[in-house]
């Protein structure tokens, strides 16, 4: 009765247990390759008839290769065969809706970069430090050149007070996106907390100088650099071991 709107719920349920929940390309494909790779979908579907909806969540385990059936968990049956055509019947109504249940540190095979970054975005709030860290470690593996990956690796390491590291990543970052203002003003901000902040304001110059006027990291690139300036002309021994 509620048509599907549990997808929601149950992801979240997902993640409380401390597990990354994601959401598939609504297609075959993708659940294939879950199949392949020995990972049970989640899916939703319509099993109604005569223009009656009857929604019904499933978990396939197997199958789904050109002539297979496919074989699920459903309801109480433990395993249920079902033909290819008949799951894909079944599945249409709901959008072709899929999602997998992973551990932090074991991307799906289909996943990309950024949408595993969501993903663990949205478990992060249920997940101990360490696994959060390492769903961003198994990212870096998996997409190093991501930019997005390593933006949210590098404000996951400065979340947890890894500042080498996240000096790291950042720079990574700016050296394949020079204009990416929100790295170089993070980095900027990582500059200054390792004691350096005469770089800090020339990270943080420099981003405020590539923003277009009127953008929304102006005010907070500006607050950086006042900050870095207040720092730099305050004088006194340099801590910085970053240079």
């Amino acid at each position: 009765g509620r048509r599907g709107s549990l997808r929601v719920e149950m992801l979240a349920a997902a993640r409380r247990q401390g597990r990354v929940a994601y959401v598939l390309e609504p297609a075959l494909p993708a659940v294939q390759a879950e199949l392949a790779s020995r990972v049970p979908v989640l899916v939703l579907q319509d099993l109604g008839a005569f223009g009656i909806r009857r929604w019904h969540f499933a978990v396939v385990v197997g199958g789904g290769n050109e002539g297979d059936p496919l074989v699920l968990r459903s309801g109480t049956r433990r395993r249920h065969v079902t033909s290819r055509e008949d799951f894909l019947r079944s599945w249409r109504p709901g959008g072709n809706w899929a999602a997998v249940i992973v551990a932090p540190g074991a991307p799906p095979v289909s996943a990309t970069g950024g949408g595993w970054i969501r993903a663990l975005a949205d478990a992060a709030p249920y997940l101990p430090p360490g696994e959060l860290a390492a769903g961003h470690r198994a990212a870096l593996t998996r997409w190093p050149d991501d930019p997005l990956v390593l933006f949210a690796a590098g404000n996951e390491a400065y979340d947890r007070g890894q500042l080498d590291e996240a000096l790291t990543l950042y720079r990574r970052l700016v050296a394949a996106e020079p204009g990416n203002a929100a790295a170089r003003n993070n980095l900027a901000s990582v500059l200054l907390d390792a004691g350096c902040p005469d770089a800090a304001v020339r990270e943080a110059g420099r981003a405020l100088a590539g923003l277009d006027p009127g953008s929304p990291f102006q005010a907070a690139v500006q607050d950086t650099l006042t900050r870095a300036r207040a720092v730099a002309g305050a004088g006194g021994p340099s801590a910085c071991a970053a240079e």
